[in-house]
C-alpha cells in the first residue's frame, strides 16, 4: 500500500505552506489510490500547546483534508497517538542500533566551532546508561547525544520534483542531536522511526528540509532500515507576490 503524511508540528499555528503541502500530500496518494497518515510532530510537550494542535483538526477539515490513519481529535492524539507515548519505541530502536561508536555525549554549545567530544564515540555498553540518564534528567542539561558526521558523508536520491539530488551533510548539517539535553529524542530521530513504523512510502517536503532528507536517509542506513525504497517530493517554498514566504501567513481560525 502507498502511504504518505501530514506531519505538523504544534508549536504554532498552520499557515499557508502548511497547507499547500497538504494538499500536494493528498493529491498524491488520491493519484495512487494510497492512503494518509496524520502524524502530529508532538514530542516537545512544553511547545505543543492545545489550541496549536486543535487549530489543526479545525484547518484539515474546514479545507476537505482528509485521512486514513491518525486521530480525528486532540483527545485522540493525547490518548493514542502522541509521540510522547512512543518514546520507549524511540528508545529502543537506539538501543538496538547501538550507533557503531558514531554516537557521542556533547557538552558544548553551538557557538563552538570545533568539538573535541565527536572523538569520544560511544560503545554499545556505554550507550544505554547514558541514554538512561537523558531520559531521567540526571544529566541536568549538560549534555546531549550526537551522530559524527565525517568528511564527505554525501546523499544522493531522485527526487519528483527536483530530479537527481546531491547534499554534501558534513558541510549542509555536520554533527547533529540525536537526544536532545533536555531528555527528548531529536527530530531526526524520531521523524525516521515514525516513517518506518508507519509504514511511509512517499514524503512531501519543502526544499528548505532537503537536508533533514539526507540526514534521514543516511540514518536510515547506518541503523538498518530500508529508507532508501521511499520517493521524496520537495517542492519550492510557497510565497506571495512580494517573494514572502507564507510560513508567515498564518491561517485564521473559528471563521
Amino acid at each position: 500500500m502507498m502511504r504518505s503524511r501530514y506531519a505538523p508540528t504544534p508549536s504554532g499555528f498552520l499557515h499557508a505552506g502548511n497547507l499547500e503541502n497538504f494538499r500536494r500530500v493528498r493529491r498524491w496518494m488520491d493519484a495512487l489510490r494510497g492512503e494518509v497518515v496524520l502524524r502530529i510532530d508532538d514530542m516537545d510537550g512544553p511547545r505543543a500547546r492545545p489550541d496549536y494542535v486543535a487549530a489543526i483538526f479545525e484547518v484539515l477539515h474546514r479545507e476537505g483534508l482528509a485521512w486514513e490513519i491518525g486521530p480525528n481529535s486532540a483527545s485522540e492524539l493525547e490518548a493514542q497517538w502522541s509521540q510522547r507515548l512512543r518514546l520507549d519505541r524511540y528508545r529502543e530502536a537506539l538501543l538496538n542500533w547501538g550507533g557503531s561508536q558514531l554516537l557521542f555525549l556533547c557538552s558544548c554549545s553551538r557557538k563552538d566551532k570545533v568539538c573535541a567530544c565527536r572523538e569520544n564515540g560511544l560503545s554499545q555498553r556505554a550507550l544505554e546508561p547514558a541514554l538512561n540518564q537523558l531520559l531521567a534528567g540526571a544529566a541536568q542539561r549538560q549534555f546531549a547525544l550526537k551522530l559524527r558526521v565525517d568528511e564527505g558523508i554525501q546523499r544522493v536520491w531522485y527526487d519528483e520534483e527536483m530530479g537527481a539530488i546531491k547534499v554534501d551533510l558534513t558541510k549542509q548539517l555536520g554533527d547533529f542531536v540525536i537526544w536532545r539535553k533536555d531528555g527528548i529524542p531529536a527530530y531526526q530521530w524520531v521523524s525516521l522511526i515514525d516513517d518506518v513504523d508507519y509504514g511511509i512510502t512517499h514524503i512531501v517536503r519543502g526544499q528548505d528540509l532537503l537536508s533533514s532528507t539526507a540526514a534521514q536517509l543516511w540514518l536510515s542506513e547506518l541503523a538498518g532500515y530500508s529508507f532508501d525504497q521511499v520517493q521524496f517530493l520537495h517542492h519550492p517554498l510557497v510565497t506571495d507576490e512580494n517573494g514572502q514566504k507564507l510560513s508567515k501567513s498564518v491561517l485564521s481560525f473559528g471563521t
